[in-house]
C-alpha cells in the first residue's frame, strides 16, 4: 500500500501516529486536537458575544489551524517526500506557530497600554511596527525554507541532509524575539496590576500569573538555544537523534520519547499556555471595562 523507502523516511522524520503505529504521536495528536476544542469554544463565546472581528478573535482562529494542523500531522500519514517535508512540516509548522504567539504579545501590550496609555500615535507606530515585524519574520521563513542547500532534492531520502537546518537559526531567533517581547510587558503589566498592592482577591490569580510568566520565559529559551545550537552543530541531542534515526529502518523507541518530549515540552505546553494568557488577558479587560471608577494614565 505505502512505497517502503517512503514510508520509512516519513516514519522517521515525521513519526505519525497511524500506520507507523507510535502510539506517543497518537497521544501527542490527541492532545492537541483536544486543546482545540478549548479554542473552538472561545471563538463560538466570541462570536456570540461580539460583532467584531477583533484580535482576540484573530488568535483564536489561527492558533485552531495550528491546533488541527500538528494534531492531524502527528496522527495521520502523509505520504512526503523531502520537499514537501521541508515545505510542509518543517516551514508552515513554524511560520503558524508563529503567529499565534505574536497576536499574544500584540494582545498582552494592549492590555497594557489601556493601564498606561501613551497617546493614540504611539500605538498606531507599534501597531505597525508588530505587523512590519510579523510580515518581516514570515516572509523570511518562506525564503529560508526554499533555500536549503544542503538537500539534493534528486535524491528524496538522503538521510545525511537535514531540512530542518536552514530555518533552525530562524527559529532561534523568533523565539528569542517572542520570548523578549512578551517576558518585558507581562513584567510591567504585574508590576502595574500589583502598585501599590495586590488586593487579596487577587493574590492568587497575580501569584499564578508570575509562574506563568518564569515556564513561559524558560520554554522559549529553550527553544532558542535548542534551535541555535543545532544550526551550529553543537546540540549533542540532536546528533544523538539523528545518530539513532540514521542506525535504524524506522524511529526507535529512544528517539520516538525525545521527539515526543520536545514536541509536548517545545509546542503543545507554549500552545496551552497562550491559550490561558488570552482567557486571562480577556477576562482582565472585560473586568477593567466595567470598572466606573478607573481613570487611565496619560504620559
Amino acid at each position: 500500500m505505502f512505497d517502503t523507502t517512503r514510508k520509512s523516511f516519513v516514519c522517521k522524520n515525521v513519526m505519525p501516529g497511524l500506520v507507523c503505529n507510535f502510539f506517543e504521536m497518537d497521544i501527542l495528536g490527541s492532545l492537541f486536537l483536544l486543546t482545540a476544542v478549548f479554542s473552538i469554544y472561545q471563538i463560538f463565546i466570541h462570536l456570540k458575544s461580539k460583532k467584531k472581528f477583533d484580535k482576540s478573535l484573530s488568535f483564536w482562529f489561527f492558533l485552531l489551524i495550528w491546533q488541527f494542523f500538528r494534531g492531524i500531522t502527528s496522527l495521520v500519514y502523509f505520504n512526503y517526500d523531502m520537499f514537501t517535508f521541508s515545505i510542509v512540516f518543517i516551514g508552515f509548522r513554524r511560520l503558524i506557530f508563529f503567529v499565534p504567539m505574536c497576536l499574544v504579545i500584540l494582545i498582552l501590550f494592549e492590555l497594557l497600554f489601556t493601564y498606561r496609555n501613551p497617546g493614540t500615535n504611539i500605538i498606531i507606530i507599534f501597531r505597525w511596527f508588530i505587523g512590519v515585524f510579523l510580515g518581516t519574520f514570515l516572509t523570511l521563513s518562506v525564503i529560508l525554507s526554499k533555500c536549503e542547500t544542503s538537500i539534493d532534492y534528486s535524491d528524496d531520502f538522503n538521510d545525511q541532509s537535514e531540512p530542518d537546518l536552514s530555518l533552525s537559526f530562524w527559529g532561534a531567533c523568533s523565539d528569542l524575539i517572542l520570548c523578549l517581547f512578551f517576558a518585558f510587558p507581562a513584567i510591567k503589566l504585574i508590576n502595574v496590576v500589583t502598585t501599590p498592592m495586590v488586593p487579596p482577591e487577587n493574590a492568587k490569580c497575580v501569584n499564578f500569573t508570575k509562574i506563568g510568566i518564569v515556564v513561559y520565559i524558560l520554554l522559549f529559551l529553550g527553544r532558542s538555544i535548542y534551535s541555535a545550537t543545532h544550526f551550529f552543530n553543537i546540540n549533542l541531542i540532536q546528533k544523538f537523534l539523528n545518530e539513532q534515526l540514521n542506525s535504524n529502518e524506522s524511529a526507535n523507541l529512544i528517539s520516538r520519547l525525545i521527539s515526543f518530549f520536545y514536541y509536548f515540552f517545545f509546542e503543545l505546553v507554549p500552545t496551552v499556555m497562550a491559550q490561558i494568557a488570552v482567557v486571562l488577558i480577556t477576562s482582565h479587560q472585560i473586568m477593567f471595562s466595567e470598572n466606573p471608577y478607573y481613570t487611565r494614565d496619560i504620559d
